[in-house]
């Protein structure tokens, strides 16, 4: 070994190694610099400026490992044998030329000295990409995938830990609106973009196909895109007890111009097709929506059979009539009608019926016949309206019995006296 002393440095050489202030430099390293602990020295590498960057030209392979401190960057730059890279980068460094916006060593820059790991000190901040942002850490890039995090092997993906509770409450919190995108590198984000899957307002609405305006906002163009399938579901009751439970009240459901709507008030259930209501079901009742204004079935559409515990009741106050005259019909219109017997075409039974023919009827007492043929319609009578004239023609007929009575006891009377002569 030798040992040398000159202006206060001591070098050794010991074997392949060399050593300044140590008799005993480390066998592994070259050189190794010693100072005394408690000491302000380190050590000060050649600076430059980037632009005396190409005096050390030409470079090659032999010279990897050259190192420099670039008083421009504020950075330690190394040779790789091919190009110069940054020990620290910063936001304006790229592998081949040092200039740029990124490269592949990883970099961290904070707005204060952290020392070794990352610490938070005095309101310090951890930037990644571009150094802008007011957070604690803050992540910047043009980037389409911003951060991602994968964890194939936790049962927990991602979690925060909020400023409230110190325990993993396997939450994300959102202060911004939060959205479901259908675009593929943008699956979830924060933003304003309406166009989206699924749409998680911060004023706790939810969307799904739409923006939401309400608490639960559902939208699709196509009509089977919703699907509840469950036991029960519940509308303003926390456990419904049937398949379809509603507490409100109004309960509405239209489809283009078509109604049913239940309500807590009368009418219970009403029901409407083309845009108006047709029908109410109050109390165990059906009953038309409006007076004198609605059928039931068509002239084409009929009923098949309707059964009744008692006869049906046709509304005959004369506080509903006006234009009441005497009616003409009687024992003559009767004598016209030609009864038959007949069974439907439709009818598969094939049951034989006994009635009219509305259009010979419609020729003789035409008020009881109603359908128009020119419109497609099919003829119909109302039989109930033929009642007052067969009690004209019972009351015609009548007359014409009590005239034979009397002929008859007159005829009798004049037998009697002949007979006495």
């Amino acid at each position: 070994m030798i040992s040398l002393g000159c202006f206060g440095i001591t070098a050794s050489i010991a074997q392949n190694s060399s050593g300044i202030n140590t008799p005993t430099p480390n066998p592994k390293a070259a050189l190794e610099i010693k100072t005394a602990f408690g000491t302000s020295q380190g050590l000060l590498i050649p600076r430059l400026k980037t632009v005396d960057r190409p005096a050390f030209n030409p470079l090659t392979e032999l010279e990897s490992g050259l190192m420099f401190y670039d008083t421009d960057k504020d950075s330690i730059f190394y040779w790789t044998g091919a190009n110069w890279l940054s020990l620290m980068t910063n936001s304006s460094t790229t592998p081949t030329t040092g200039t740029g916006v990124v490269n592949n060593v990883a970099r961290w820059t904070t707005s204060s000295n952290l020392g070794t790991g990352i610490l938070k000190d005095n309101g310090s901040r951890v930037y990644i990409g571009a150094e802008t942002g007011t957070g604690d850490l803050n992540v910047n890039s043009t980037s389409t995938t911003s951060i991602r995090l994968a964890n194939t092997g936790a049962s927990v993906g991602l979690a925060l830990i909020t400023g409230y509770s110190t325990q993993l409450k396997n939450k994300i919190e959102f202060t911004d609106d939060l959205y479901f995108s259908p675009v593929a590198y943008a699956s979830l984000g924060v933003g304003a973009n309406p166009v989206n899957y699924m749409v998680m307002k911060n004023n706790g609405n939810v969307g799904i196909g739409t923006p939401p305006t309400e608490k639960l906002h559902l939208y699709s163009g196509d009509v089977t895109s919703a699907l509840i399938q469950a036991s029960s579901v519940g509308f303003s009751v926390a456990q419904a007890s049937l398949k379809l439970q509603v507490n409100a009240d109004i309960w509405e459901l239209k489809a283009f111009r078509n109604i049913l709507s239940m309500t807590t008030q009368r009418p219970e259930l009403t029901i409407g097709v083309g845009g108006q209501n047709l029908f109410n079901f109050t109390y165990y009742t059906l009953e038309p929506w409006g007076d004198n204004v609605k059928d039931l079935g068509t002239s084409v559409y009929r009923w098949k059979d309707i059964y009744l515990a008692n006869a049906p009741k046709v509304s005959s106050d004369r506080r509903l009539k006006e234009n009441i005259e005497t009616l003409k019909y009687g024992l003559d219109a009767i004598q016209k009608l030609k009864p038959v017997t007949y069974s439907l075409k439709d009818d598969v039974s094939h049951k034989t019926k006994l009635g009219l023919i509305a259009q010979e009827v419609r020729t003789i007492i035409p008020e009881v016949v109603s359908g128009n043929e020119s419109k497609g319609e099919n003829l119909s009578i109302t039989y109930s309206d033929l009642i007052p004239v067969l009690i004209n023609s019972i009351k015609e007929q009548q007359k014409t019995i009590d005239s034979l009575i009397t002929q008859n006891k007159s005829f009798s009377n004049r037998i009697l006296l002949l007979e006495k002569k």
